[in-house]
């Protein structure tokens, strides 16, 4: 299931864990606090943008559990290495989430009558599955609700979540 949320309570959640990241600087991929963030990251893009969303791959894409080729004396200076630049990434993909919601404003997440959408219904080839999630994605930028997309192959828009 994929959350729908007010813009600006997002825009709190996601400039939290930009937060929270920056504060793991000094931390290492082994350390509770950075699993537990990591997690915690993992499971919120989870829940608000899908396991399917461009969000997931792209922070997914951030290499923190890079596997490590070098001599012992040099391995905690590149670990700390890693870590920071890692960071700095995860800093960079929050950002650019924040930015998202900036430009693609939602008046309301609630639907009126002049502005509702009755129903879309994406059909497409498997191997569109990826094109096809931002197209998705860009709808509910967009403003148009969860429940008014029909699209078998993503999770939340198929039958078992359909009011059609």
């Amino acid at each position: 299931d994929v959350c729908v949320m007010d813009p600006k309570r997002l825009k709190e959640i996601l400039e939290k864990m930009m937060q929270e990241a920056d504060e793991l600087r000094n931390t290492n991929r082994d350390s509770p606090k950075f699993k537990t963030w990591e997690d915690k990251v993992y499971r919120r893009i989870i829940t608000i943008y899908g396991e399917d969303s461009r969000e997931y791959y792209g922070f997914k894409g951030i290499n923190f559990h890079k596997k490590f080729t070098t001599n012992p004396e040099s391995y905690s200076s590149v670990k700390s290495e890693l870590m920071s630049k890692c960071v700095d990434e995860a800093m960079l993909f929050f950002e650019g989430l924040i930015e998202d919601i900036e430009l693609f404003p939602r008046k309301s997440f609630e639907e009126t009558p002049e502005d509702i959408v009755k129903k879309i219904f994406i059909s497409h080839s498997s191997e569109d599955k990826k094109l096809v999630s931002e197209i998705v994605h860009l709808l509910s930028l967009i403003g148009v609700q969860d429940a008014s997309i029909f699209c078998t192959s993503l999770d939340g828009y198929g039958l078992w979540y359909s009011t059609w």
